[in-house]
């Protein structure tokens, strides 16, 4: 946040200077804001005109990502500023008094009408001819759903599909009506032959603005009543990368930064890969300090990838041999493509594998590869929804996405995590996001520190079960969910809520199980191999007498 302020500011100061002057008393005034709907979602591409309403002068602007706007105009003390926006045929206005000993005069605007036009499709890259799942993510509860995809050809409808006919890019207009309000909003969408890519799930906008702090998220799931570990465990993020800075009090610069060779380094230029890590960075300093996190950048500024980088990295994490890894991307597939067979050697290696489901709910088997692997851990997201003390009211988040997956008897997602409105660093700045892209780091830290409070116990296993390395990764996925508190449908919940106190303890014990079970067998297969060889004599002659006897 400070680093936008800093940008407003400099902004400002170029308006400022590029001004005549026009007398001693008035002086030139910085005004910048955010325009957001009444659901709290920032609004891009809207028009913004100031006004001095006592001199008449007026400037306008137009809200970029973030939906900040800028400008400057001249103003005294005490005069009137008054900002309008107008987006989608809706107008809303707001006004403060100028206070020269400011640099910046803040003034945001709300959208009054409440409604704000949004979709995401998939797969993300489709192919000609393949079938595309527009989803509407409007605010506001709108009436009406009216679709320009850009080919020459319309729809209606809330949730829509379509076919391409041809590769190329193409313009898509979602336009939505509720009364005589309308809003719009226009993506691009590419149509390659080479059909869909490994790609971060497309980020939801927060329902709550104020967002949820990752204090409040480790109450949640109770990672915050686990034990301190000073056990060392490595966790591998695997994302678009990491920015290293200190973002509350979590010093992201002890990451340490890897990258797939087609890129230059790893630091992060989308701003996903440096809120993931810093999820992970945040249990993990507090709750297993002599931890070992790998920051592996594989995914772009535009969250995208390619199946070769994507398949590399994987291949190359597994062979750092990490205790967990955390991924947070993934594209459409199956449990028997190359990324879901990764993850399962990955597995046969004893390596946890820790991955977001995709934000394309609420339709049916939208679960992207690798989560949909039974090898992996797959993470849906869920909402709070104000009350950190109480998962019992907590709701999943309809963009989260769903079972079944197709080739599998397993139900997915495995289990959910709070996603909804979570904080966190994005590059040098701050911002608040949805995704169960936030909710998959929280089980991968959490699990990281369940891991190390039990260390001891998992490497006996490990020896124990040599012929099964994946032995105490289904220990633990299974003490997870058994410690969830069940909210609903299997393909929408999976087993529920985790509560990380809970499974630490279940854990354990199956733990001293499963050493208890092999040590018992091993002692019976002893004592029966003594009597064989102690009486085989004994036993031969009994053989014998039976072989006359039938």
């Amino acid at each position: 946040m400070e680093a936008k302020k800093t940008l407003v500011a400099i902004l400002v100061l170029c308006f400022v200077f590029s001004f005549p002057v026009v007398n001693s008393q008035q002086q030139p005034v910085g005004i910048a804001g955010y325009v957001r709907d009444a659901g709290g979602s920032s609004i891009s591409g809207a028009t913004v005109t100031v006004t001095n309403l006592n001199t008449g002068d007026n400037v306008s602007s137009t809200t970029n990502s973030y939906g900040l706007y800028a400008c400057s105009l001249f103003a005294e003390d005490g005069d009137i500023i008054q900002a309008t926006v107008t987006y989608g045929g809706i107008t809303s206005t707001n006004s403060t008094t100028v206070d020269l000993s400011k640099l910046t005069t803040w003034l945001n605007i709300s959208i009054s009408s409440g409604i704000s036009a949004d979709f995401v499709w998939y797969p993300l890259v489709p192919k000609p001819k393949q079938k595309v799942t527009f989803q509407d993510r409007s605010a506001g509860n709108p009436d009406s759903w009216y679709w320009n995809f850009g080919d020459g050809t319309t729809g209606v409808g809330k949730n829509i599909e379509h076919t391409y006919e041809e590769g190329g890019r193409y313009s898509v207009t979602l336009e939505i009506r509720k009364g005589s309000a309308v809003s719009r909003r226009t993506k691009e969408i590419t149509v390659s032959t080479e059909g869909d890519v490994p790609h971060i799930p497309p980020i939801q906008p927060p329902v709550y603005p104020q967002g949820y702090t990752m204090e409040q998220m480790c109450r949640l799931l109770r990672i915050d009543k686990l034990p301190q570990s000073h056990n060392k465990i490595t966790v591998v993020v695997i994302d678009s990368g990491v920015t290293p800075r200190t973002y509350d009090n979590t010093d992201l610069t002890k990451v340490k930064m890897y990258h797939n060779p087609y890129y230059r380094s790893g630091i992060d230029e989308y701003g996903h890969g440096t809120f993931v890590n810093y999820e992970v960075a945040y249990i993990l300093q507090r709750y297993a300090p002599n931890s070992i996190q790998y920051s592996f950048k594989t995914f772009g500024k535009y969250g995208q990838s390619t199946e070769d980088v994507f398949l590399q990295t994987l291949e190359s994490v597994r062979k750092l041999h990490p205790d967990i890894v955390s991924i947070s991307a993934g594209l459409l597939g199956n449990p028997n493509d190359a990324y879901s067979k990764e993850i399962e050697k990955m597995k046969d290696e004893g390596i946890i594998v820790v991955c977001a489901v995709g934000n394309f709910g609420p339709a049916s088997s939208t679960i992207l590869s690798p989560a949909c692997s039974p090898s992996a851990i797959a993470v849906g997201a869920s909402n709070p929804e104000k009350t950190i003390e109480n998962v019992r009211d907590d709701t999943i988040c309809i963009w989260s996405s769903r079972g079944p997956v197709r080739g599998i008897f397993e139900a997915k997602p495995d289990l959910v995590a709070p996603g909804e409105s979570i904080r966190g660093a994005w590059k040098q700045g701050e911002r608040i996001i949805s995704g169960t892209s936030m909710a998959a780091p929280l089980i991968a830290g959490g699990s990281a520190v369940i891991l190390a409070n039990e260390k001891g116990l998992a490497d006996i296993v490990r020896i124990l079960y040599f012929w099964n390395r994946g032995a105490v990764g289904d220990a633990l996925e299974s003490a997870l969910e058994e410690s969830c508190i069940k909210k609903g449908d299997a393909n929408t919940w999976g087993a529920g809520i985790p509560n990380f106190e809970i499974a630490q303890g279940i854990f354990h014990w199956k733990l001293v199980g499963m050493i208890a079970t092999l040590i018992l067998v091993i002692i019976i297969s002893i004592i029966l191999l003594w009597i064989f060889l102690r009486h085989r004599d004994w036993l031969w002659d009994i053989k014998r007498r039976l072989d006359r006897k039938f």
